[in-house]
């Protein structure tokens, strides 16, 4: 029998999410002012990560499901960035990279956390971070996904939680 693990989501602010990439925000330290003196950059929020190939921005709308999570994915040659758009929350499943070289590594399920984004910020997933595609808390969710050329039809690994493991996740919000 297939065993339900609940767990809480958290939103982002209340975790350390370094175990799984950045949170790009703005950091008014680092700004700088453009040539134009009303545009300011801010450079660094984020780097991308990619081991070979080529920069793909794809758009991603998400469709209000159930909170269940059955499927965790990784990708061991780039990270992924997701930026909302117009201020949609969405949530992920997340566990830490472990064993990037093992291509039959399983996530750790005990330590997987489920995280709120709430529209304001973008996350940039590390390379080998476990992740659900994003839940839409709203009726739908749209999001600018930056990630490798290829990355879906070459170096995606995905996890049928309850076929490989017997489990499988009930996010509470």
């Amino acid at each position: 029998m297939t065993e339900k693990i609940q767990i809480k989501a958290r939103y982002l602010s209340d975790i350390d999410f370094s175990p799984y990439g950045q949170v790009l925000d703005y950091d008014s330290s680092e700004e700088k002012v453009y040539p134009d003196p009303d545009v300011i950059v801010t450079p660094g929020v984020g780097k991308l990560e990619i081991v070979k190939g080529n920069l793909d921005l794809i758009h991603l709308r998400v469709i209000r499901r159930e909170f269940i999570g059955t499927i965790l994915e990784r990708h061991v040659l780039t990270s992924q960035t997701f930026i909302p758009l117009i201020g949609c929350s969405g949530l992920f499943l997340l566990a830490p990279p472990e064993d990037l070289e093992n291509e039959n590594a399983l996530p750790d399920l005990k330590k997987v956390i489920a995280v709120i984004f709430d529209g304001t910020k973008g996350v940039n997933i590390k390379r080998g971070t476990w992740h659900s595609s994003p839940f839409a808390i709203s009726k739908v969710s749209d999001y600018i996904m930056i990630s490798r050329a290829g990355t879906l039809n070459d170096d995606l690994r995905l996890i049928d939680l309850p076929k490989q493991t017997d489990r499988y996740f009930e996010i509470v919000l």
